[in-house]
């Protein structure tokens, strides 16, 4: 299962986030048991398999000083 976030301002920067988690299982369990003697006891528990997360970021900046020089040597109108 995974999940992406892109965020862009044209023509400045540009934010791109991954985030990846593998399939995992939860146990839980619970018993009630009763002894000779009338003593009643429960209890419970619970489990899980490992959870891997992986989050991957991008960032992408432009430079600022090479966009100002295009823009102000464009002379189409």
């Amino acid at each position: 299962m995974s999940i992406t976030s892109e965020f862009v301002i044209n023509r400045l920067f540009a934010n791109t986030i991954n985030a990846a988690m593998s399939k995992f299982k939860s146990y839980m369990w619970y018993s009630f048991t009763f002894g000779i003697d009338g003593q009643a006891c429960y209890g419970f528990g619970y489990a899980s398999d490992e959870a891997k997360i992986a989050l991957k970021t991008l960032y992408t900046l432009v430079d600022c000083y090479k966009l100002i020089w295009n823009d102000l040597s464009d002379m189409t109108e």
